[in-house]
């Protein structure tokens, strides 16, 4: 007997939800929904803005902008407002449609809670990253925040929301049903007393979107694919590639992404003489990075530290060999000498001999890119971690 599928209502915090988000929790939900509804499940989406989403059902709620690095106050604003308003717009649509799960996920940001555990239907939470990206997250909007702050109003509205976020995010995790969590490091970043609710679910990438097409650069050519922003670390991938290039000068690096530090970086790259080797391609939507992923000859992220990068994933999945470094998450999905190769954080020395490594050894790069391509798709494909979620759904159905 064929199984019948529970209807979803999901909310999502992230930026925007379809083909066209460019940030990785906005890859996470989109992924998400596209794999429950390839499943089968009638899912409606509800987040603050929405841009192709082909046959996935979603609702625009207010249209915020969530984007803490133009405007730190607004961010927090947005949040409480969508909030509100989502919370509302979900208590309509259960009276009227009749959902069964209710499944909140989650941004990457700090203290994200959510109201709709209130509805009193079964609630799923997350899935959850691990801690070092809320901590450095906090880093990272504290130093936007200095150019929000301005006025007694301002003041007051951030202490509010630093005293009652906290307490709104560890109340949603004590009301859902299920908490899922990408690590079991994620799990342990997560308040005590609610263990026995948490449910590991790993990391997936489409491996039918990113696959293997050899068609390659012909110039030594190596991406980087991320956030403008300190933590990512470019700063150390552009001073290797004034080291790279003594060696091999027609090595090239494509920079594709957007931040506050643009400006630096771009500045950056002059000063060291690489103007005529870096491209800064901007923010592209989500599809269109396969085709960097395609035409690279390695892939390269040099973060200070990094939790969990579906970039990485999305790399090998190409069948691209991966440089990254060896800190927070990257362990647990590149295989050293294997798949990829790990290297100290804020070092660009050692990243340079990595990278010189690779692009001189033409059949190391292709024998790395085919056993990244094989662990990815025998441990974090898409299919694989929907699995997860529904058995999850599942869980709370039964309760």
């Amino acid at each position: 007997m064929q199984e019948v599928k529970p209807r979803v209502l999901i909310t999502s915090g992230s930026y925007l939800f379809g083909e066209d988000g460019a940030g990785g929790e906005q890859r996470v939900a989109y992924n998400i929904v596209k794999g429950l509804v390839k499943r089968g499940y009638r899912v409606t989406v509800l987040s603050p803005k929405v841009s192709r989403t082909g046959s996935m059902e979603a609702m625009e709620v207010g249209g915020y902008d969530f984007d803490p690095f133009k405007d730190f106050l607004r961010y927090r604003l947005n949040w409480w407002l969508y909030s509100i308003r989502s919370l509302l717009v979900a208590w309509r649509l259960t009276k009227t449609q009749g959902f069964q799960i209710l499944h909140h996920i989650r941004p990457a940001s700090p203290w994200a809670f959510s109201l709709c555990w209130a509805l009193n239907r079964p609630f799923v939470y997350g899935p959850v990253p691990p801690p070092l990206h809320i901590q450095e997250g906090i880093q990272e909007f504290r130093r936007g925040r200095r150019r929000a702050l301005h006025g007694l109003a301002t003041r007051a509205f951030n202490l509010l929301h630093t005293l009652l976020a906290p307490s709104l995010w560890r109340l949603t995790l004590k009301k859902a049903s299920i908490v899922l969590a990408q690590t079991e490091k994620a799990k342990e970043g997560l308040p005590d007393g609610i263990g026995e609710k948490v449910r590991i679910i790993g990391l997936g990438v489409d491996t039918d979107l990113f696959f293997p097409s050899g068609c390659e650069e012909e110039v030594p050519t190596i991406l980087y694919l991320a956030d403008l922003t300190r933590r990512k670390g470019l700063e150390y991938l552009l001073r290797a590639m004034a080291y790279v290039l003594r060696d091999l000068p027609e090595a090239r690096l494509i920079v594709v992404g957007d931040g506050p530090g643009r400006k630096y970086y771009e500045d950056l790259s002059e000063r060291l003489g690489l103007k005529e080797r870096v491209s800064f391609a901007g923010r592209v939507a989500h599809r269109e990075t396969v085709r960097y992923y395609s035409r690279s000859w390695i892939y390269c992220l040099p973060s200070i530290e990094e939790p969990s990068a579906n970039t990485i994933l999305e790399a090998m999945g190409c069948g691209r060999p991966v440089i990254a470094t060896d800190g927070g998450g990257n362990r647990d999905i590149i295989e050293d000498g294997k798949t990829g190769i790990l290297v100290p954080p804020r070092d660009p020395d050692s990243l340079a001999k990595a990278i010189a490594r690779l692009l001189k050894d033409e059949d190391l790069r292709k024998e790395m890119g085919r056993r990244g391509r094989e662990r990815v798709e025998r441990c974090f494909s898409l299919s694989r971690l929907i699995e997860r979620i529904e058995d999850a759904y599942r869980e709370v159905l039964r309760a």
